[in-house]
C-alpha cells in the first residue's frame, strides 16, 4: 500500500463523491476514516455498502432472512454502493434515485453491465415513491432512505408516502442523530438534526415504533453513520424486535 494514501483520498472524494471538496476547503466535511478508504483501496471488487458499516451490513442481513422482502427501493443513490451492496445480497430489484444527475450517471456507469437488477431513476425521492406505488404497494419492501443533504429534506414526505401506501415495510434512515452516542455522524436541515424530535410527529401520528442500534459507535467500523429503522404494525415490526443489533427507543 502506498504511503500517499492522503493524497489518493482526495483523489477518490473528488473524482467519485464531492468534486467541489479540496484539502483547502473541507472544513465541517464529513468523511469516512482513514482506515475505512484503506479498506476501499486493498479491495477495489467490493461494494462499500451503507458505508462501511459492518454491523448494519449483518442487520440487512438478518432482515433479509426473516422478512422475505419482494423489492428494495432507496432514496439517494449517490455513486451506487450501496444500491449495489443491496441488489447484490438480496438478489432483489432495487429502485433507487437521485436528482444530482452527474452523481447518478457515475452509478449508471458503474454498474451498467452488472449482472444483478438496479433501476436508476433521475426523480426527486417522493415522486419516485409514488411511481413505484402506483404497481407495487401489495409488495413488502424494504426501504432506504438516504436523499437528504445539502439543504434538500424529503424525510417526512417519503415516511408519510410509505406509511399510507405499504401494508408490509421496514424503513432504514440513514445519517441520523443516535441518542447518547456523538460517535455517530448525523446530516441536519436548516441546523435541525435529522433525529427523534424531527420524525416523532410522524411516529405517533401512526402509533409507529422507532427502534436504534444496539452497537456503540466504538464497536462500529466504516463511515459510522446513524441510523433509525421503522416497521409497519404487525409482522414487520415484529421482526425488528426479535433483533439482536436493534432495540426500542424510549423517549422520556
Amino acid at each position: 500500500m502506498s504511503l500517499s494514501w492522503k493524497r489518493d483520498w482526495w483523489r477518490w472524494q473528488r473524482e467519485l463523491y464531492r468534486p467541489e471538496i479540496t484539502p483547502e476547503n473541507s472544513s465541517g466535511v464529513v468523511f469516512c476514516d482513514s482506515v475505512s478508504y484503506l479498506y476501499i483501496l486493498m479491495n477495489k471488487s467490493c461494494f462499500f455498502g451503507f458505508n462501511g458499516q459492518s454491523k448494519r451490513q449483518e442487520i440487512f442481513g438478518e432482515l433479509l432472512a426473516k422478512s422475505n422482502f419482494e423489492l428494495i427501493v432507496e432514496t439517494g443513490t449517490n455513486i451506487g454502493e450501496t444500491s449495489a451492496y443491496m441488489a447484490e445480497t438480496s438478489g432483489l430489484t432495487v429502485f433507487t434515485c437521485d436528482i444530482d444527475s452527474g452523481r447518478l450517471n457515475k452509478a449508471k456507469d458503474r454498474f451498467s453491465k452488472a449482472n444483478f437488477g438496479i433501476k436508476f431513476y433521475e426523480l426527486d425521492s417522493r415522486a419516485l415513491l409514488k411511481e413505484v406505488a402506483q404497481s407495487m404497494s401489495n409488495k413488502r419492501v424494504f426501504f432506504y432512505l438516504d436523499a437528504h443533504g445539502r439543504g434538500y429534506l424529503p424525510l417526512i414526505g417519503e415516511m408519510e408516502t410509505i406509511i399510507n401506501t405499504w401494508k408490509n415495510f421496514i424503513i432504514c434512515i440513514d445519517d441520523f442523530e443516535i441518542p447518547n452516542d456523538n460517535g455517530y455522524k448525523y446530516d441536519g436541515y436548516s441546523e435541525v438534526p435529522i433525529g427523534v424530535k424531527l420524525i416523532s410527529p410522524v411516529l405517533e401520528k401512526h402509533n409507529l415504533l422507532l427502534f436504534f442500534p444496539t452497537i456503540k459507535s466504538n464497536e462500529e467500523n466504516g463511515c459510522k453513520c446513524g441510523s433509525a429503522w421503522v416497521a409497519s404494525k404487525g409482522e414487520m415490526e415484529g421482526i425488528l424486535q426479535s433483533l439482536s443489533y436493534l432495540y426500542v427507543f424510549q423517549s422520556k
